[in-house]
């Protein structure tokens, strides 16, 4: 499913399982770069002539368009036209392989004479050869492409036909992978599978369908390990918890530490018995401390001997804050990331919609697939930062920006380390401005530009479009508008589309002097004001 691949797909469109063994075979650096691929293709399509240099080619080369593919279509050559024993073909092919030029020219001479009995003139027999040694050196293994072939068939049978199922068992066998987790939820919630967060009364151990959701299992929490699952595990099959005291004072809280207990509230897996994660956090010690009393007493029999003065009535009634939740949205993200390594209810991105559809080129799963050299515009939430000292004592840093579909590699030199300190520090999302760089398969990306996201617009946005539709708009819009651009005054050319929907649009450019900043606070009173509609940037 790399970009590459799927343009090769998109372009050879198969309709047939022989296809996908043929792709499987030609997506490779030799056949990529030597324009087989190219020439495969065009024949598939009709777009190119198949011709055979004998008839006898034919049957063998039918199924790749004329196109020698495989390995054992050099050795089938090999034994039709030259009269070789398979074990001889076998030699053959592996000196193809090895690139021997001795080994090849005695060869040569072998398939010469061995076509000559067969009443092949030298002159064809030579120019075989020489084609079978050109598409020879990147044939490849046909039993093993048709065994990767049916492997990809069956999998995109059951991502296609058992979604569920199939993204649980992938997230599963991928737990430890931070940056395919991400991308696999995005790809999700995308296609409308719901990504459920981990809940100690639904959860189980690793991910598993509900319905047709992903709930996320308890093993992905930091700090919980399999003891403490199995105790939650034993304790909610013989009744589901009600609230979070009656989870406390149910579980062994020496098998479920604090750390444990702390670590699921910040991953949400108590948000169906408590919704507020920071006050539930807030109360945790007391909490803990009275079902750690309360086990203490049934252990040493008191809990029996005063039952009746002792029993704590709304244990298994839901509990009720009347205080608002203690952590804001982004302290309660922060924390489920904190938990979970990942954002799973939410992300940062999500507040600025906008600013990534308008401005980025990219996501990071996408940018492998750029060629190094190319530019590229990304938000996303700096989750680690590293900095180093030059031999020059200049500071640089080493980051991995992280967006909705994983993570990237970013490299920031002392120039532009120095320049984006006050995007560096900050804990929200950010916009960067970078260029690709691929080097041994790895893809990194060189910083040029970063900033705070809620400066993207004013960095990026050459001028500021305002569409005004004179049928909908009052004499008192117009001034209120007036009154948000002198309110918002900055250095990007402002323009006006006075537009009359299926009859005309006239535009009219600001005077240089009323300069526009295209700011948050501009986009959020425009749309509260007048709708979506009325901002655009170019």
């Amino acid at each position: 499913e790399s970009q590459g691949f799927t343009d090769l797909l998109l372009r050879l469109k198969p309709d047939r399982f022989t296809h996908l063994i043929d792709a499987v075979a030609l997506y490779r650096p030799g056949p990529l770069q030597s324009g087989m691929v190219d020439d495969f293709i065009a024949r598939r399509h009709a777009q190119k002539t198949i011709e055979y240099l004998l008839p006898e080619l034919e049957e063998i080369l039918r199924d790749t368009y004329g196109v020698i593919v495989y390995q054992e279509q050099v050795m089938q050559i090999a034994v039709a036209l030259g009269g070789f024993s398979m074990g001889e073909a076998d030699v053959l092919r592996k000196a193809m392989g090895k690139k021997d030029p001795v080994l090849m020219e005695k060869q040569k001479i072998r398939f010469l004479e061995g076509a000559k009995g067969k009443g092949i003139s030298r002159r064809k027999a030579a120019a075989i050869f020489d084609l079978m040694a050109q598409f020879g050196e990147y044939g490849f293994n046909k039993s093993h492409s048709a065994a990767y072939a049916l492997l990809a068939y069956q999998t995109a049978y059951l991502k296609t036909h058992y979604p569920v199922e199939f993204f649980c068992a992938l997230m599963t066998s991928e737990s430890g992978d931070t940056a395919k987790i991400i991308r696999y939820m995005t790809y999700c919630r995308e296609r409308g599978i719901p990504v459920l967060p981990p809940d100690v009364n639904e959860s189980r151990f690793a991910f598993h369908p509900s319905g047709q959701a992903i709930r996320f299992g308890l093993s992905a929490i930091k700090g919980v390990g399999e003891a403490a699952i199995e105790v939650i595990g034993n304790a909610k099959e013989e009744e589901p918890f009600a609230t979070a005291t009656d989870f406390l004072s149910r579980i062994d809280l020496r098998k479920v530490n604090k750390r444990a207990v702390e670590s699921l509230v910040k991953a949400g897996a108590l948000d169906s018995l408590e919704p507020d994660r920071g006050g539930l956090f807030e109360r945790l010690p007391s909490l803990m401390e009275a079902a750690q009393e309360a086990a203490r007493r049934r252990g040493s029999g008191q809990y029996a001997l005063f039952a009746g003065s002792i029993v704590t009535p709304s244990a298994r009634e839901p509990e009720k804050t009347s205080s608002p939740p203690t952590w804001s949205r982004r302290e309660r993200l922060a924390h489920e990331r904190e938990a979970l390594g990942f954002y799973i209810t939410g992300h940062p991105l999500d507040e600025y919609p906008g600013e990534i559809e308008l401005f980025a080129n990219a996501v990071s799963s996408r940018v492998s697939s750029m060629g190094s050299g190319t530019e590229v515009r990304i938000g996303g939430i700096i989750s680690s930062l590293r900095q180093k000292t030059t031999k020059q004592g200049r500071k640089m840093a080493y980051l991995q920006l992280e967006d909705l579909e994983g993570v990237l590699e970013v490299i920031v030199f002392p120039e532009v380390f120095q320049q984006s300190q006050d995007a560096l520090s900050c804990e929200g999302p950010v916009f960067l401005v970078g260029r690709v760089e691929s080097e041994d398969k790895t893809v990194k990306v060189i910083a040029t530009e970063i900033f705070r996201m809620e400066s993207v617009r004013e960095r990026l946005a050459r001028s500021v479009h305002f569409q005004i539709y004179t049928d909908r708009m009052t004499p008192a819009d117009i001034l209120d508008l007036r009154k948000m651009l002198e309110r918002n005054a900055g250095e990007k050319r402002g323009f006006l589309h006075l537009v009359r929907e299926g009859e005309y649009e006239a535009v009219l450019a600001l005077p240089e002097s009323h300069g526009v900043a295209p700011s948050l606070t501009l986009a959020r009173e425009l749309r509260v004001r007048f709708g979506y509609d009325v901002l655009r940037l170019h």
